[in-house]
């Protein structure tokens, strides 16, 4: 997933989530950016986050489908855990638990 802040989204996502580093890696000596790799305890699910400077042929706007830029999750309460997400620093997209998939209100 790509991020803006690698630090920052480091932090959020193991406080939140749990995940913790497995690994970390940069990769700008060839020309593109630095990434580190999550995992969850429990599962052994990985997440990698993604960060690349301005002007790499990655850097650039969240285009909705294009894969990059999201993750899913079952919960068994989605209503409290995107409250609680939230609560925690996350920032809602255009489809929220509370709205359609073009973003209109239910």
């Amino acid at each position: 997933m790509r991020v803006i802040d690698p630090g920052r989204s480091l932090e959020f996502h193991a406080r939140s989530l749990g995940l913790e580093e497995v690994r970390r890696g940069d990769m700008a000596r060839h020309g593109r950016g630095r990434w580190i790799l999550l995992r969850d305890r429990e599962s052994g699910q990985q997440l990698e986050l993604n960060w690349h400077p301005g002007g790499s042929e990655f850097d650039g706007p969240y285009s909705p489908g294009e894969g990059l830029d999201h993750i899913g999750f079952e919960v068994s309460e989605v209503f409290r855990s995107h409250a609680e997400l939230v609560a925690m620093g996350a920032r809602p997209a255009l489809v929220t638990p509370r709205s359609t998939r073009d973003g209109t209100p239910r």
